[in-house]
């Protein structure tokens, strides 16, 4: 009976184990190489692609699959593979929600794509965008967003909710580390049991950080980030917060940050992708201009800014523009082809 006990005993350990170690958190560079978390909770190199990728979603089987400037993709070994109907569909942001759906953010509307059928759809057209990630949380779809104040106040930053069932969009976390998080992921444990961790490039880019969107509190993981200039984030059961309907504590961010006014989604870069000129269209007077390549380095300053600036001379690939008025700051990611 003893050794029945103790067989018991230690298959569930083993069990546990397997479970903990299978929500491995996988992240994506500049580059285009991904990293996955080991057991000792430090990152090592997994595998990489031949282009620039802008985040990651991993499936049940452990499939790979990324958001370009041009389309979805499925990442294989040091190459790529453009997936069917999704050509020019770019964005930020990808997150995988089960059953082969794909979510992403494209022109600030939020589309499923189904990798079995192949089908693409409009899920939402709620004109919110994201500096750059996704993921599930209790039956929502996650992701950072900016505020510019028109008051010209401090801008702030927020995380969105949308949920699956209802479409119903609120803010579960306010502050000013989710402004440039170009990473976002869950690690699953059960519907009430969830930990989530972001990247921020403004801060010490080694770290990753935690995000307790019960109570707010935010935290810096012992856990290091391996390379400057991620770009997503993604754990390997986020998916499964998909079919969770628990409800979410909400918060009110403009009451947080006693803002009265604001400027959200009416300042706008665009065309993003480009070629060549980006104009830039808002309701407030533009100060300053700065644009900053991903190693952080400033390569244009526009003081006096018009509508249009070129970056037609700048080399391919992703570039963050600093928009400013008096005291405000908001960054958009720009993609020159």
């Amino acid at each position: 009976m003893k050794k029945l006990t103790l067989l018991v005993t230690v298959l569930v350990t083993v069990l546990h184990t397997s479970v903990i170690f299978s929500q491995t958190i996988y992240m994506i560079n500049s580059e285009g190489d991904v990293y996955k978390l080991n057991r000792e909770d430090t990152f090592s190199y997994f595998t990489s692609t031949d282009v620039t990728t802008n985040d990651i979603a991993i499936s049940e089987e452990g499939i790979i699959y990324g958001i370009t400037a041009n389309g979805l993709i499925e990442i294989k070994k040091g190459t790529h593979e453009v997936l069917p109907n999704t050509e020019g569909m770019y964005g930020n942001s990808l997150v995988y929600a089960g059953s082969g759906d794909l979510y992403y953010i494209h022109k600030k509307s939020l589309y499923r794509y189904n990798v079995n059928s192949e089908a693409v759809e409009l899920i939402s057209n709620f004109d919110l965008g994201t500096p750059g990630d996704l993921t599930l949380y209790k039956g929502n779809i996650i992701f950072p967003n900016s505020i510019i104040p028109i008051d010209g106040s401090e801008s702030y930053s927020r995380i969105l909710a949308y949920n699956l069932k209802s479409g119903l969009i609120s803010e579960v976390a306010c502050s000013d580390l989710f402004g440039v998080s170009f990473g976002i992921t869950n690690v699953f444990s059960n519907c009430k049991s969830n930990k989530v961790y972001f990247t921020n490039l403004n801060y010490p880019w080694e770290n990753l950080y935690t995000v307790d969107l019960e109570t707010g509190e935010i935290a810096i993981s012992s856990i290091k980030v391996p390379a400057n200039n991620i770009f997503g984030l993604a754990s390997s059961n986020e998916y499964l917060a998909a079919d969770c309907h628990e409800e979410l504590r909400t918060k009110n961010c403009r009451s947080i940050f006693s803002i009265d006014e604001f400027l959200s989604e009416s300042t706008k870069v665009y065309p993003n992708p480009t070629n060549d000129i980006i104009t830039v269209n808002s309701k407030v007077e533009l100060d300053l201009i700065e644009i900053y390549d991903m190693n952080g380095k400033l390569v244009r300053k526009i003081e006096d800014p018009e509508n249009g600036t070129s970056i037609k001379n700048l080399s391919s690939g992703n570039y963050l523009v600093n928009l400013h008025h008096k005291n405000s700051k908001k960054i958009i990611k720009v993609i020159k082809k």
